[in-house]
């Protein structure tokens, strides 16, 4: 973990992917870090144009990577895992916990 709600096996799973792209995944950790409440506030801390950043988002969400959560202008980029990952992760908790 370091210290930003990001595991080493998540960034290392990101890392690999190829369903994102670089900038998808500078934009996931800056999202990590920042927590911004809006895709305008994430575009503007990332030093991106608020349409890039937003395709950028979209790409992200496809892929499983982030929720973006409200509605029009007003989304909140929330970071997130594939569900795959988040089911495995789950079934191991529950291993520990049997």
């Amino acid at each position: 973990m370091f210290g930003l709600g990001l595991d080493t096996e998540t960034l290392r799973l990101l890392v690999q992917s190829d369903e994102v792209s670089n900038m998808g995944k500078i934009l996931y950790l800056t999202a990590v870090v920042m927590r911004p409440k809006t895709i305008t506030e994430l575009a503007a801390g990332a030093g991106l144009d608020r349409t890039y950043a937003g395709r950028i988002c979209t790409e992200l969400e496809a892929a499983g990577w982030m929720r973006l959560q409200g509605h029009a202008r007003r989304r909140v980029p929330v970071p997130s895992a594939p569900l795959a990952l988040q089911k495995e992760r789950a079934e191991r908790l529950v291993t520990l916990l049997d």
